[in-house]
């Protein structure tokens, strides 16, 4: 069967007019491209959601203290005997690296 490239280019230009013309699959083509922006954008939403809840119990923990050792001023450090001063420390020890 010989080669005519003339029937051929026709054929497949038709063809490329028919896929272009074609709209089944459209919203799934428009869509693939946003979904790894959607995931990435959920992921750094819990990752904030997570660190916010974690620095809230800190300040929580911190008010805490505050409250408890206003009746027991610092017994050591440069405030001793102040009865206006109020030390608190709050340590944390999380898997959740949080920012500075």
């Amino acid at each position: 069967m010989p080669y005519d490239a003339a029937r051929v280019g026709a054929s497949a230009l038709q063809r490329l007019k028919a896929f272009t013309r074609e709209t089944a699959g459209g919203v799934m083509a428009l869509n693939a491209p946003a979904l790894p922006v959607l995931m990435g954008a959920a992921a750094l939403s819990v990752d904030q959601a997570v660190w916010y809840a974690e620095k809230r119990l800190l300040q929580d923990a911190a008010d805490a203290g505050g409250v408890v050792t206003v009746a027991y001023p610092p017994a050591s450090g440069s405030m001793v005997g102040a009865g206006d001063a109020v030390e608190v420390a709050v340590e944390a020890r999380s898997p959740v690296s949080s920012p500075a």
